[in-house]
């Protein structure tokens, strides 16, 4: 994902002169996929860390086409602001990102922070993060100090070696393709539906075929005309009911597949740079 936010970047970015960040201006270098957002508060200036491309367009004012590409130099002249809350909540917690993922912590104690460098911000956002310890469940406990005597025979430490851990696809993408699966599964459980009241209407036309040809055969047209009447008529509703089915369903699908154009090739990129056909 972290590939796909270069591209996006390169593609879209313009240079500028320093003096023309503002407070709000999203901001990254030509080396580097990590884009930022600056804030201006208390005599400093913060920048703060956008996660992914999902949580990038999860802000509606932030357009692709506004990056800002600024030096290295100039960009690390900027506070890194990790402190966060979300809008309307008064929770402050400390964000670790990882990658296209990362730990967010509650602060239970703010008092040594820089407040200034909090920044609010949308669910997408905070949801992005897992939830792990806050911060003064993770503090341990001083211990006494132990005296060991020294031995005097030689020990071989053996080395251990940690697996390298793997990355996994992000569980939003899973989760969209959870949604739209159950929507697929939704609508061919109503075309199976439609398909069969459809075979029954079939049926009935085929035996008023029978009937029409019978009455024929023994006179009474004006019978078979009135009864053929009432079974169009049955039939029309059946279809009238079936039509609106039909438009919520292609309502629903048209709505999926408007996402899923815009975000399929960021998945299928990501999946590939693990190793993973999609």
């Amino acid at each position: 994902m972290k590939k796909l936010l270069l591209v996006l970047a390169i593609l879209f970015a313009f240079p500028v002169n320093a003096s023309e960040i503002s407070d709000g201006a999203i901001v990254k270098t030509d080396v580097s996929p990590d884009i930022y957002i600056v804030k201006y508060s208390g005599g400093k200036v913060y920048k703060r860390l956008v996660l992914n491309p999902k949580v990038f367009e999860s802000y509606q004012h932030l357009k692709w086409e506004n990056v800002i590409v600024i030096s290295q130099d100039y960009i690390d002249s900027f506070s890194t602001s990790d402190l966060v809350k979300v809008d309307g909540a008064n929770d402050i917690y400390q964000l670790v990102p990882n990658g296209d993922m990362g730990d967010k912590h509650l602060i239970t104690d703010t008092s040594g922070y820089d407040l200034n460098s909090v920044y609010i911000i949308n669910d997408t956002d905070f949801n992005n993060y897992a939830l792990a310890e806050s911060i003064a469940e993770t503090e341990e406990p001083e211990q006494e100090p132990t005296i060991t005597q020294p031995s005097t025979e030689e020990t071989v430490t053996p080395i251990e070696t940690t697996p390298e851990p793997q990355p996994t696809p992000s569980s939003a993408e899973d989760t969209r393709k959870a949604f739209g699966n159950n929507l697929i599964s939704q609508i061919n459980t109503k075309v199976a539906e439609i398909d069969e009241k459809i075979a029954f209407i079939d049926y009935r036309l085929f035996r008023l075929l029978e009937e029409k040809i019978e009455v024929e055969n023994h006179g009474g047209t004006a019978e078979w005309y009135a009864s053929s009447k009432r079974e169009a008529d049955s039939a029309r509703a059946v279809l009238e009911e079936d039509k609106t089915l039909f438009s919520d369903a292609s309502s629903e699908i048209t709505a999926y597949m408007d996402r899923g154009t815009r975000i399929d090739d960021w998945v299928k990129q990501f999946l590939n740079s693990y190793g993973i056909n999609y």
